[in-house]
């Protein structure tokens, strides 16, 4: 039978369709031996114009379930089925029978904050599935093509990441863009950072002072202070980024964490985990940042900056 027919025919609600889709692109990995729908339909047999259908049916259904933050708020299991279904078809498709797949995830959030929130959601689980898990899901050859064709089309989604962080936006965009971050700072060519502060100086400021991004903001942190040996070419820059991040990041500190905070009342009382968490993770980006910059900062004008941070590391 038509596999498109299936698709729009057989199940009788959008969650089935996603499903049946999955199924497909799941592939071999089933091993459900009454199931046969995955031999019968492997994604790598069936025609283009199906793999196209299937493609523009899943992202419709996407943009259909973020098109309003009520939407994706009273669907947030199955927009997270949707967006790891049209991943697996981006992984097969993009960017050789896909070419717009980026440009297109870009403009559509200009449509609406929560459809922007879901797709920088979908740019986090691309990226894990990309650089982070590839190993048995794909071979190193299709990996390293993904992982190129990101780092092409990069410019257009950090340029997204920058104006979401720098201009009035939903709790929830916001939260999502710095957890999706996260991810990227893994394997983010460094002159993104380096070659211009803004990031440094927005991450170091405005969310690192908010309980809400701490957290997410210091794991952030933490990857941009291990940012090192990229050349005598890009040393100044990396020698100004880098003391931009110390002094933003030790100006902010002072005034919600003071250096002389007792620490061993924080870490007796259990509700406090999430500040636990931060004083963990602001050790590790102290020390994270002396091991690899403390040359770069030693100076009279770095002196103040390098003081504190080392009275909180003694306070850690």
């Amino acid at each position: 039978m038509h596999f498109l027919r299936v698709l729009s025919t057989q199940p009788t609600c959008a969650r089935e369709r996603c499903a049946l889709a999955a199924l497909v692109l799941a592939g071999s990995k089933n091993d459900n031996p009454h199931n046969n729908t995955n031999k019968q339909y492997h994604w790598n047999t069936l025609p283009d114009q199906q793999k196209i259908g299937i493609r523009n049916y899943i992202q419709s259904a996407t943009q259909s379930v973020a098109a309003t933050p009520q939407s994706l708020a009273a669907n947030k299991a199955f927009a997270k089925k949707l967006n790891e279904t049209l991943v697996l078809i981006v992984k097969r498709e993009w960017p050789a029978r896909w070419p717009t797949f980026m440009q297109d995830l870009v403009e559509s959030c200009k449509r609406s904050s929560s459809e922007c929130e879901n797709n920088v959601r979908i740019l986090k689980l691309l990226s894990e599935e990309v650089f982070e898990n590839y190993a048995g899901n794909m071979t190193s050859a299709r990996a390293q093509t993904l992982q190129e064709t990101f780092a092409k089309e990069l410019g257009s989604v950090f340029s997204m990441f920058l104006d979401i962080l720098t201009t009035p936006q939903e709790l929830e965009l916001l939260r999502a863009t710095l957890e999706t971050l996260s991810s990227f700072l893994t394997w983010l060519p460094a002159a993104y950072i380096t070659m211009d502060t803004k990031l440094i100086t927005v991450l170091g400021t405005r969310y690192l002072a908010e309980p809400v991004f701490r957290n997410v903001v210091i794991r952030c942190l933490v990857e941009i202070a291990a940012i090192d040996g990229l050349g005598e070419a890009q040393e100044a820059s990396l020698r100004a980024a880098m003391r931009t991040l110390l002094a933003c990041v030790v100006q902010t500190l002072q005034a919600f964490f003071p250096v002389n905070s007792d620490l061993s009342q924080l870490f007796r009382r259990a509700q406090y985990e999430n500040d636990q968490n931060f004083v963990r993770d602001l050790a590790l980006f102290f020390s994270t940042f002396f091991r690899h910059h403390i040359a770069r900062v030693e100076c009279a004008e770095m002196a103040p900056a390098c003081k504190l941070s080392h009275q909180y590391l003694l306070l850690l």
